[in-house]
């Protein structure tokens, strides 16, 4: 009953949302992010806990409880965006997107020549996936299911709408070892916090961070390039989409070693991202929840 209730909820958002002019849902989607920053106290905490860890040295609280502000409204702006993906989705991709280094990737990709990307909880990066499918290269997502069953269902149903497919994080290599086979893109988040058995330790803003090396363990096991790749916010329904070169892997020839440093060469590209951007990143999550014993 839980469940149904939260999903009714859900939907009834959705469907409300959906109705409105987007300049209408997109402020109440600020305004949402506003509030969850003034009341809920202990993400709102979190937040300025790792901005302090991040830029403590450069900027003073007022700044830091700023960008913590509208880390919180562009969460709103994301669900709000995303929601309205079915309705804005072609909108959003011919008018309001600017597209950086995205066609080498993609160009490649159609020729039949596969790639992985590395992205992170950054910008929008649920509509990320989205305009990658309406530009006519659909990807794989790997993302944790949500808890409620039948909002996952709802949520993957709104990421799958273009052509993209959604990959559950539980024991995804196989998976994602199958789609690459068949020449299918896909992308990995790789800015979460992981259990030391699932997680390797790199740094990440001078702190040791807890970082599944996935996406090091695929790129080094397939030759496959790597494209560094996020959507960043330029303002509510505005985005620009970058692709960078891919990413030159260090190889030595001990997996291990490899593994790690390349963990870390994408984590410092992440970083790079967030300190360009930091109210594109997802500050709330406890990045540095897993420290070394």
């Amino acid at each position: 009953m839980l469940n149904r209730l939260e999903y009714f909820l859900v939907r009834f958002l959705y469907i409300t949302l959906n109705l409105l002019p987007f300049s209408v849902a997109s402020r109440i989607g600020k305004g949402v992010g506003y509030l969850l920053f003034l009341l809920h106290k202990k993400r709102r905490d979190i937040a300025i806990e790792n901005l302090k860890v991040a830029f403590g040295r450069e900027k003073d609280i007022k700044e830091i409880r700023n960008i913590a502000k509208k880390s919180f409204q562009n969460l709103g702006l994301i669900l709000v965006e995303f929601f309205l993906s079915k309705k804005h989705g072609r909108q959003w991709c011919e008018k309001n997107i600017e597209f950086v280094g995205y066609n080498e990737a993609f160009r490649k990709y159609k020729k039949g020549k596969n790639c992985l990307l590395l992205t992170a909880h950054f910008g929008n990066w649920e509509l990320m996936g989205i305009v990658t499918s309406l530009k006519g290269a659909p990807i794989n997502v790997v993302a944790r299911p949500i808890d409620n069953p039948l909002i996952d269902e709802m949520i993957n149903d709104l990421r799958s709408y273009y052509g993209n497919k959604v990959i559950s994080k539980h024991n995804a290599l196989r998976e994602v070892l199958k789609v690459l086979k068949n020449n299918e893109p896909v992308a990995i988040l790789l800015d979460q916090n992981t259990s030391p058995l699932e997680g390797i330790f790199v740094d990440f803003f001078g702190k040791p961070a807890c970082t599944t090396p996935s996406l090091a363990i695929l790129a080094l096991r397939t030759g496959l390039p790597v494209y560094p790749s996020f959507l960043i916010r330029k303002g509510p329904g505005f985005h620009k989409f970058v692709v960078d070169q891919s990413v030159e892997l260090d190889i030595s020839g001990d997996m291990k070693r490899d593994v790690e440093v390349n963990t870390a060469k994408f984590t410092k590209i992440i970083e790079s991202y967030v300190r360009q951007y930091p109210e594109n990143w997802l500050w709330m999550h406890r990045r540095w929840k897993t420290q070394k014993n």
